[in-house]
């Protein structure tokens, strides 16, 4: 089972809250709905994907780089020492390269449209 509790993708979907991505996304369609009143723009199914893209890999790589940052101080931290990251489920050269392969995602998704 690919989503299991013991599968990587799980450990990345918890580093990055995926849950607390999910929730963004009504805010992201509100938005984009809202730009399509206007004049100048229709709805477009590509841009709205890329607007939803641009979202989850904006989310991805500021959590990513959040937790890689503060993983020294995490694993001092009793509350925090069992997160991916300072508990080593995710080394941190893994949540690095996860970072760095977000970080385009969300910087090409909007100079797409």
């Amino acid at each position: 089972m690919p989503f299991g509790r013991n599968s990587k993708i799980a450990d990345y979907f918890s580093l990055v809250k995926i849950n607390h991505t999910i929730f963004s996304l009504p805010f992201a369609l509100i938005g984009f709905f809202l730009a399509t009143k206007s004049p100048d723009h229709d709805l477009s199914i590509r841009v709205l994907i890329l607007v939803l893209l641009c979202v989850v890999f904006a989310r991805n790589a500021a959590m990513g780089f959040n937790r890689y940052a503060d993983r020294d101080i995490d694993k001092k931290n009793p509350r925090t020492a069992l997160r991916e990251i300072p508990s080593e489920i995710i080394s941190p050269k893994s949540a690095l390269i996860f970072l760095s392969s977000s970080t385009p995602g969300c910087l090409s998704s909007p100079v797409t449209c």
